[in-house]
């Protein structure tokens, strides 16, 4: 991505990427860099990384587990 890329173009370069399985480290320091450009810059000390996340279970399930879930599934959302 050399031309001045919009968000659009980024998304959409980010999009094939993905999709051709081709998201590398390049890739992905290419689009910090572009979004940089466009004025989205990472605020490190209002999103700290993330620790401890090899320890994360999958909780999540295709039924509900609980009534409110069930509701909620039957109204659609």
């Amino acid at each position: 991505m050399t031309k001045k890329t919009t968000l659009k173009d980024l998304i959409e370069e980010l999009q094939k990427a993905i999709a051709n399985g081709g998201m590398t480290k390049l890739t992905v320091d290419a689009a910090i860099r572009n979004l940089s450009e466009l004025g989205y810059q990472y605020d490190y000390k209002r999103f700290p990384p993330l620790v401890r996340t090899e320890d994360f279970t999958d909780t999540s399930s295709d039924t509900p587990s609980n009534l409110a879930e069930a509701l909620l599934w039957k109204l659609g959302k």
